[in-house]
């Protein structure tokens, strides 16, 4: 006697799903396709969005350098404008100085050339003074000796 099948069997513990259509399976497949297409472009917008944002961040920055080195270069002409105007006065005052040490020179060679002179003219003064007073003292002279001469 052969024994005979349990009566009860015990159900399996994974049971394997119902057999599927042809159809339903295509459709699952096209959704999935579908599901994966939309995924993919949802994820290629994000990549772009983030793309394009990262860009601006970084067109920004470089904007704000660009600001920043023509400040700074602006500045650095400037204040090369102003080194370059303070030694062109500085230059000016040293000549303006030169030539007005170079015209005191002059002034007081010319007040010596003039002293001297009026020295030399107040001699000459007191020379023909005193040229003309023995010539007068001779003339007063030979005049008393002719008076003396003819009195006698």
């Amino acid at each position: 006697p052969h024994p005979h099948p349990h009566p009860h069997p015990h159900p399996h513990p994974h049971p394997h799903p119902p057999p599927r259509s042809v159809e339903v399976e295509e459709d699952e497949s096209w959704a999935l396709a579908k599901s994966d297409e939309e995924q993919r472009r949802s994820l290629s917008l994000a990549v772009r969005l983030e793309a394009e944002e990262r860009d601006q961040r970084e067109q920004e920055l470089e904007d704000e350098r660009m600001a920043r080195r023509m400040q700074e270069d602006h500045m650095a002409e400037a204040e090369s404008l102003e080194a370059e105007e303070a030694k062109h006065r500085r230059d000016q005052e040293t000549r303006d100085f030169e030539m007005a040490m170079e015209l005191n020179r002059d002034i007081e060679q010319q007040l010596q050339r003039d002293s001297h002179l009026a020295h030399q003219l107040a001699c000459a003064e007191n020379q023909a003074l005193s040229d003309e007073e023995l010539r007068v003292r001779a003339r007063d002279q030979a005049r008393d000796e002719d008076l003396s001469l003819i009195h006698i």
